[in-house]
């Protein structure tokens, strides 16, 4: 089967597509809900959620497919605008949905979406500057603003790669460890109430160097 023969058969059955989306969300929260589970929730959500992001990305590829090839007329005319609409739904309603339930951090699926879509605005945007650089540099913008423009690019798509290892949960989750576990100079010294200022500075110093 080809992508054509694809969209061909979701147009014929538009209908039970879009009403098979609109029930999607809230089939994947009855599981959710009926089997609640460390494994199993978090694997249903993630589930749901690539769907989401595929009919959504679909929905996307073909209004491109459309606008490039010259058909946009005919795309304009025939396309049903529930089908067009429903994957907006569709990732609207799981992130809602996943949000109530978990966090979205912990989502394989979500952490690499939003890692993708960085490093993708990153490309996108080192290309546009690219394809324009000789007339950005002698007409518009000084060679400074430029470099710092491109930095900042590159920038956007390194927090990309960071989010899709999951370099950056897994340094906030260190910090919160280290900084939760390593109490403070001094908080389990046991203070006598016969001991003076000066002895109490005096531990406090050993403390210090211990």
């Amino acid at each position: 089967m080809t992508l054509q023969n694809l969209y061909a058969l979701i147009y014929d059955y538009k209908s039970a597509v879009i009403l098979v989306i609109l029930l999607l969300p809230w089939i994947s929260l009855g599981i959710c809900v009926a089997i609640p589970g460390d494994k199993e929730e978090p694997f249903v959500l993630n589930f749901n959620l690539l769907m989401a992001v595929l009919s959504l990305l679909m929905a996307v590829g073909y209004i491109w497919y459309m606008s490039k090839t010259g058909n946009w007329d005919t795309a304009v005319l025939e396309t049903d605008i529930l089908l067009m609409a429903a994957p907006l739904y569709y990732v609207g309603v799981s992130l809602w949905i996943t949000r109530k339930r978990l966090p979205l951090a912990k989502l394989a699926v979500y952490r690499t979406v939003q890692g993708l879509a960085l490093v993708g605005a990153g490309y996108l945007g080192l290309t546009w500057i690219a394809s324009k650089i000789r007339l950005l540099i002698f007409s518009y913008l000084p060679i400074q603003v430029l470099l710092l423009l491109i930095l900042g690019l590159i920038g956007v798509a390194y927090m990309g790669y960071l989010k899709l290892t999951g370099k950056t949960e897994n340094n906030a989750t260190h910090r919160a460890s280290s900084g939760s576990s390593s109490p403070a100079a001094g908080q389990n010294r046991p203070v006598r109430p016969d001991m003076s200022i000066d002895d109490e500075l005096e531990a406090l110093r050993r403390d210090l160097k211990e």
